[in-house]
């Protein structure tokens, strides 16, 4: 109030723009009333206004936040959380409360979330992504191919992720034909053709995938053999490590470990193994440096 006070004041008192007269002084007051009112504004904005990128990380942090809580089966948290990031405007709610309603039977409910979000921010291609995935869970495989399509009228612009996602939906379908036709298109590298074999081996839970992943160039040998054993399920508290040279596996058994070997490199003549200590760590594979060779 005071600084509107001394502005109409000063304004009010500049006789070389205002006559003396009623008229004149009213003008002052009122010109003078603006001015201090748009002062006390920009003061007010500069105190409090908030940067748009701490805005936008504070509001990413908070998402993760709700992804944790959903990964920990706190959906009612993760819930309350993705509607506050809604209520904020911030598309990454669409996203979380997505996932809530998904991952706890309500599918029908997900797909109307992200259709509301897609609508919102069609350029938010996560959600599209979220669509595609949602629609192959559930087996409609058809849904997925027409939200792809609506996703590249949109300008979809991550060709690797395109591909990924027709993988996804081709394997869904069991269309190993046009599956090999993706892996062979011009635009596809070795080392993306590799990711996309595995990809497909996890789709498929076929391990002959898997081992067309290694001979495309695969660098990862420890996600494959790890995948293996999960595929197969956990071993019993007895395992042990067998190793082979070249890589170490932990198995129940002597054939375990071999049938292991057998369905990486299949028709290769396998190695002798030899028991070694008690596997100490939760994973089933424990690769060696040599073996990148």
């Amino acid at each position: 109030e005071r600084e509107w006070e001394a502005a109409a004041k000063e304004t009010a008192m500049r006789k070389t723009r205002f006559p003396k007269s009623k008229n004149g002084l009213w003008m002052g007051l009122l010109i003078g009333g603006c001015l201090g009112g748009l002062k006390l504004l920009h003061n007010y904005w500069s105190r409090h206004r908030i940067d748009p990128r701490k805005r936008l990380q504070r509001a990413e942090h908070i998402l993760r936040h709700g992804h944790h809580l959903a990964n920990e089966g706190d959906y009612a948290s993760a819930l309350r959380i993705g509607e506050a990031l809604l209520a904020q405007r911030f598309s990454g709610g669409f996203e979380l409360v997505a996932r809530v309603y998904q991952e706890t039977g309500r599918p029908a409910y997900a797909h109307e979330v992200l259709q509301n979000g897609i609508r919102q921010a069609p350029r938010v291609w996560t959600l599209w992504d979220q669509m595609i995935g949602y629609c192959c869970e559930e087996g409609e495989y058809e849904a997925a191919w027409e939200t792809l399509g609506q996703a590249e009228l949109t300008g979809f612009p991550y060709p690797r992720r395109h591909r990924e996602l027709r993988l996804m939906i081709l394997a869904g379908q069991n269309q190993e034909e046009a599956v090999r036709t993706l892996l062979e298109e011009p635009d596809v590298e070795p080392d993306e053709r590799a990711v996309l074999l595995f990809h497909w081996a996890q789709l498929t839970q076929k391990p002959e995938y898997a081992a067309e992943a290694l001979e495309a160039g695969y660098p990862e040998l420890d996600d494959i053999l790890s995948w293996l054993v999960y595929i197969r399920g956990e071993q019993s508290e007895e395992a042990r490590l067998w190793t082979a040279p070249g890589y170490k596996v932990r198995a129940d058994s002597l054939e375990q470990a071999q049938e292991f070997w057998s369905q990486i490199w299949p028709g290769q003549d396998c190695p002798e193994f030899t028991q070694g200590e008690e596997s100490p760590g939760p994973l089933g594979v424990l690769p060696e440096r040599g073996f990148e060779d």
